[in-house]
């Protein structure tokens, strides 16, 4: 008799605008049967951003913080950390995998955070214990041309939270870290070296996925082999849904989505025709008082002094 192979705890690690809510859409996580679902689909460490606004420490330094604003922070880490913990427990307990999305932003070490992180850094960012990081969890990184996320972080902001809160003191900085590949590539380049395998024998651990390819059907169906999830159960069509009875701000994040009944290939890799110089002359048009709320965070794309 074959020995089943060991479940899998797959980690998803994303940034916000990289479409990720459609990512978990195509992976269909009601419907696998080998791994027990978390009834989010992950959002374990949303409490750490509710605890940063609620004692206005998102424009404040790690250093600037009270010792009772550290430790709260630190209680508010190990409890994520251990709620995350407790489900892999449960799961084993039922010969099962699991499968979570996280914003890795949300999940970074605030000393880190505000260190200068010199080129080739190597060392584990975020506040997942190095263990069960290394022994339990396997990492795909999902990443988008930040010439789509970064202006779709800027509308959802206007949209959410409105032109007055984004022109505020430490709103750019804010967002330039809720845009930085910084996390991706340093825990990339820590478990680079290890590989862990996967189900695919080609596919090795962490799994860098871009939001490009969500649509191609073969690839994608590769993924869910190479990660432990069935590829029957996948979803590539569904039934739009109506935004009416939603959460504001939750259903301005997955509009699309909602209006959606497949997957918009065009929304995921634009027009593949990334000319900064023209793109920003667009932003430019679009984007009330530019040179006050879009030009410093789009500078980082167009690299004007």
């Amino acid at each position: 008799m074959t020995t089943p192979p060991p479940p899998i705890h797959n980690a998803l690690l994303t940034i916000p605008r990289t479409a990720s809510n459609l990512l978990v859409r195509i992976l269909n996580l009601e419907n696998q049967p080998s791994i027990l679902r978390h009834p989010s689909d992950g959002y374990l460490f949303l409490s750490t951003m509710r605890f940063k606004g609620e004692n206005d420490m998102h424009s404040r330094f790690y250093s600037a913080w009270t010792p009772s604003e550290r430790s709260g922070m630190n209680d508010v880490f190990a409890s994520c950390v251990a709620d995350w913990m407790r489900l892999v427990e449960d799961a084993e307990a039922q010969r099962k995998g699991t499968c979570v999305k996280e914003h890795v932003n949300w999940m970074v070490r605030p000393d880190v955070e505000d260190a200068v992180v010199e080129e080739g850094y190597v060392g584990n960012p975020i506040c997942i214990p190095d263990a069960f990081l290394r022994d339990k969890l396997r990492l795909t990184l999902l990443i988008r041309h930040p010439a789509l996320v970064v202006p779709s972080l800027l509308r959802s902001a206007l949209d959410n939270e409105g032109l007055e809160v984004v022109m505020e003191e430490g709103a750019e900085e804010r967002m330039r870290r809720e845009v930085s590949y910084r996390w991706h590539v340093a825990l990339y380049e820590m478990l680079a070296n290890e590989r862990y395998s996967s189900r695919e024998e080609d596919v090795k651990y962490p799994i860098v996925l871009d939001a490009a390819d969500l649509g191609n059907e073969v690839l994608m169906k590769k993924y869910a082999g190479a990660i432990g999830l069935n590829p029957r159960f996948f979803r590539f069509v569904w039934d739009a849904e109506s935004a009416e009875g939603k959460n504001k701000v939750d259903a301005r994040m997955r509009d699309t989505l909602l209006a959606s009944k497949g997957i918009v290939v065009e929304k995921l890799s634009g027009n593949e025709d990334f000319d900064l110089e023209r793109l920003d002359d667009e932003w430019r048009q679009e984007f009330v008082l530019y040179d006050r709320t879009a030009d410093p965070l789009l500078a980082t794309l167009t690299q004007r002094p």
